[in-house]
């Protein structure tokens, strides 16, 4: 079984540190192993270690820069880091290349939320319903939206 298997089972099985350390054997037999440096930055996230998972999607984007998935994982990082500008950048950046791709347009919505761009963050709720209406995270995140709109009345 390669590593990089090893580290997408463990990952899914929620062992992350286990999950990082199969990413890691991998990265060292192969280090422009795009997938395990993907893998690794969601585990290191899992386990709230988001600077070290900075570094990690910074890799893997040298890597692969067209890659939406990357830059989605690394406008997540920079989103709890508190750093929701430029989150929105690399979720402007995953759109940019893959316009349909439902992750980010979800994910933008807190930040442009927290940075007072309400109708923005509306924009991007909609859009995510249009791309996914059978997800339910987009309309839990509209009924927040308007919630929160109408006690700021």
């Amino acid at each position: 079984m390669s590593y990089v298997i090893q580290g997408d089972a463990f990952l899914f099985a929620g062992r992350y540190s286990e999950a990082v350390d199969a990413y890691d054997k991998a990265i060292q037999i192969q280090p422009s192993n795009f997938e395990a440096w993907i893998g690794k930055g969601k585990a290191l996230r899992q386990l709230k270690k988001y600077e070290a998972a900075l570094d990690i999607y910074n890799q893997a984007i040298e890597i692969r820069s067209d890659d939406a998935n990357a830059w989605n994982g690394k406008g997540n990082t920079l989103n709890q880091l508190d750093r929701y500008q430029e989150a929105l950048n690399c979720y402007e950046k995953s759109i940019q290349i893959q316009p349909n791709y439902y992750d980010p347009w979800v994910n933008r919505i807190f930040p442009l939320y927290t940075l007072g761009r309400h109708e923005e963050a509306e924009a991007s709720i909609n859009k995510a319903i249009e791309l996914a209406p059978d997800k339910p995270q987009a309309y839990t995140n509209k009924a927040f939206h308007y919630a929160t709109l109408k006690n700021a009345d």
